[in-house]
């Protein structure tokens, strides 16, 4: 069983009332839209990097946990590449553009230090 397709693109993933007793196993860095609003909305983002990292963790983990075929997975896929457009144009001047341009993101993008 996967995650539920408005459960798992956008809010925290409760694995144990959905039945996942792997998802903890196979994603062990947790992270979820509704998280990410929060930390925004609570100022817990010191650089844009951080801010950058935990969606981009979203969607890696929605990508990793669930099969290639899975509606989820190509959610994730859509929105990574929506996002990552959407960063270029509204930071054109941001240091992660160049990072973007040179790595390829399909890991956790730990990659990002800024």
């Amino acid at each position: 069983m996967r995650v539920p397709l408005t459960v798992g693109a956008i809010w925290q993933v409760d694995a144990k009332a959905l039945g996942l007793k792997d998802y903890h196993e196979i994603i062990t860095q947790p992270m979820d839209l509704g998280t990410v609003t929060s930390n925004l909305n609570a100022g817990k983002y010191q650089k844009e990097g951080d801010f950058f990292q935990d969606v981009m963790l979203t969607f890696n983990n929605a990508m990793k946990y669930n099969s290639e075929d899975n509606p989820i997975h190509l959610l994730a896929v859509q929105l990574k590449k929506k996002f990552r457009d959407s960063w270029s144009k509204a930071r054109p001047d941001s240091d992660l553009n160049e990072a973007l341009d040179s790595h390829e993101l399909n890991g956790t993008c730990t990659w990002i230090s800024m």
